[in-house]
């Protein structure tokens, strides 16, 4: 009985506390935190395939253009023996017309650590402002770079 009574103390304790210190919940214009939670939107060619062509070509092509770069840049490269993964995952939002207008990051992995704002900056900057003629009024998830499988 008396574990139980400690036990229902803690709860409210707990209980008090959350209700004192209520979550950090970031500014609309913050755009490094996702408020909702991107497992729930869909992924990078969830859908209709062909409303996908367009990203399809824009990914391959930053891919060729800027993760290179970009890892050069920063003194990274990829090995199973060291940094087996380098990526950002982000939110993307688009308006009405196709353009990107936000890239929340949700989750990211550089060599186990967090990317520096320099390396952000490079891998995302390309899709700033995109405009996508067929992925209008969308949020979805997807992922800027890549990881081995060793």
């Amino acid at each position: 009985m008396l574990r139980l009574s400690g036990l229902l103390l803690l709860a409210a304790v707990l209980f008090g506390l959350a209700a004192c210190h209520p979550a950090r919940e970031s500014a609309p214009g913050d755009s490094r935190v996702v408020q909702t939670n991107p497992d729930t939107l869909p992924g990078e060619y969830s859908g209709d395939r062909e409303d996908w062509d367009e990203w399809s070509l824009a990914r391959d092509r930053w891919f060729k253009e800027t993760y290179g770069p970009c890892m050069k840049s920063a003194g990274l490269r990829m090995s199973c023996g060291g940094c087996a993964s380098i990526y950002i995952k982000f939110v993307f939002t688009t308006n009405e017309d196709g353009r990107i207008i936000s890239m929340q990051k949700y989750k990211e992995n550089v060599c186990g650590a967090p990317a520096s704002p320099e390396l952000e900056r490079c891998l995302s900057a390309p899709y700033q402002g995109t405009v996508f003629s067929k992925l209008r009024s969308r949020k979805f998830r997807a992922t800027l770079g890549t990881g081995l499988s060793c």
